[in-house]
């Protein structure tokens, strides 16, 4: 089901899941979404419950379904920075429980690595730029 035209943009999301789940199994989910061709790089770190992970999913270059998803992650994000209350999270569904109701993972919009990399050079030009004067309070 992957669409044929590969786009340059790159995008990030996080998602916290439990933690049974195994990067290979995410890995897998991910891929049968068809956001990209290429590989899917994960960085995991802990979450605040010790039962969950945090999954950083980073994607270089998108076919027109992680293009979608990236503008639909952009659109949640702007939404809810301008204070919009009743906006929801992009959902995964991975599978279906015993009783019918979906299984999913909430994902939110992310700084791409390369993002990351701009603002903390960003932020050590302005730290080196600024030096306090020493003052009496």
């Amino acid at each position: 089901m992957y669409q044929q035209t590969l786009q340059t943009m790159a995008f990030s999301f996080m998602m916290t899941i439990p933690a049974y789940f195994t990067e290979a199994q995410v890995r897998e989910i991910l891929d049968a979404l068809g956001l990209t061709k290429d590989d899917i790089k994960i960085d995991t770190s802990p979450a605040q419950k010790t039962d969950y992970v945090k999954y950083f999913v980073h994607i270089s270059s998108v076919t027109t379904v992680g293009a979608t998803l990236a503008a639909q992650l952009e659109d949640v994000a702007k939404r809810q920075s301008d204070g919009e209350v009743d906006v929801y999270p992009k959902r995964i569904v991975h599978g279906t429980r015993r009783d019918g109701s979906e299984m999913y993972w909430q994902i939110y919009k992310t700084a791409t690595p390369a993002e990351r990399a701009a603002k903390m050079a960003e932020k050590a030009v302005k730290a080196t730029g600024e030096k306090m004067a020493p003052r009496i309070v």
